[in-house]
């Protein structure tokens, strides 16, 4: 095996590895398990970091934790439909490059087609608005520790113990998403800035009150669903593009052919849909609180059972600290 090709395998390798052990040793310190009381300093911080590293953390009401496993699905919702934050998507829409640009696009055209630096601004605002309503995101929470704001604001704790924190596997959700969604989507960390609107990244930056939440995001612009495929989700009534085209060859260079599945995608609303995955197979715990009920214990091992999983759901101790 070559220089580079051994090194790419050697990598994936251990990477393949560290998802088989992380799962073990993840929450050692939370779960209401004495095994892991003797591991010393050194070896507790190697593996909080690779759990840090490889796995992602999915907060859920018992009821909505349910469905996912039952329907294998997860909601991308539309960027725009997130009243908690209205700043979503929103970036520098005309700055001094911008102010640069129309200068000189000015003096070369005549005075009757000069636009305005304020009408310019206009017309920049409007591309920013509609580029949000085409991004759709879901988001997960990446950190080594479990979170007690995620337990109770995204989790519902406050209200019903019978919740669930789904831990899943960064690297084999990353595999699926290449495979099935075309090239452009973005699966990445959130970058918390102090001036979010004055960033040229619209997608992947918030404010520093939402760092709490250290998010990582899936985002997709639905108008790359049908670059290739003029077909897909119709209930949205979106713009088709190529139209009269024979497209079937073009996406012979990109992963999956550069086309996303139809049948993969369940429109739900104007605000997002759902993308079907592996669930379980994605997953490497499945976490709910030391105080669920047995009832709702049992219905979670169930749905795991039927769904082919050999996971079952550890009871963890829920933080009083907030953080």
């Amino acid at each position: 095996m070559g220089g580079f090709a051994d090194r790419q395998y050697r990598l994936t390798r251990i990477a393949f590895l560290l998802t088989k052990i992380a799962p073990v040793v993840g929450y050692f310190e939370l779960v209401s398990d004495h095994r892991y009381n003797t591991l010393d300093a050194k070896k507790i911080r190697i593996l909080k970091d690779m759990f840090h590293q490889t796995h992602l953390q999915r907060y859920m009401p018992g009821e909505r934790a349910l469905k996912v496993l039952e329907d294998e699905g997860l909601y991308l919702r539309r960027i725009d439909e997130y009243p908690d934050d209205p700043t979503e998507g929103e970036r520098e829409h005309f700055g001094r490059n911008e102010e640069r640009i129309l200068e000189i696009l000015n003096m070369q055209v005549p005075e009757s087609l000069r636009m305005s630096q304020q009408e310019a601004a206009i017309l920049s605002h409007g591309q920013m608005v509609s580029e949000k309503k085409d991004q759709f995101i879901q988001s997960w929470y990446w950190d080594e520790h479990m979170s007690r704001f995620m337990w109770d604001n995204y989790g519902g704790y406050t209200k019903s113990t019978d919740c669930v924190l789904f831990v899943a596997d960064r690297l084999k959700l990353g595999d699926y998403l290449d495979d099935v969604l075309p090239v452009g989507y973005r699966f990445e960390p959130v970058k918390y800035v102090l001036n979010k609107q004055g960033q040229k990244e619209a997608f992947f930056t918030k404010n520093p009150e939402f760092g709490v939440e250290k998010e990582y995001r899936v985002a997709l612009d639905v108008r790359q669903l049908i670059f290739f495929n003029q077909k897909i989700l119709p209930e949205f009534n979106w713009i088709k593009r190529h139209e009269g085209r024979d497209v079937s060859n073009e996406g012979a260079n990109y992963r999956n052919g550069g086309v996303a599945s139809e049948n993969l995608f369940r429109h739900i609303d104007d605000a997002g849909f759902i993308l079907s995955v592996p669930f379980t197979r994605l997953l490497a715990a499945v976490l709910i609180p030391e105080d669920a009920s047995s009832e709702f214990a049992t219905r979670i091992d169930e749905l795991l059972l039927i769904k082919g999983s050999e996971l079952k759901a550890q009871r963890v101790r829920v933080s009083e600290s907030k953080a």
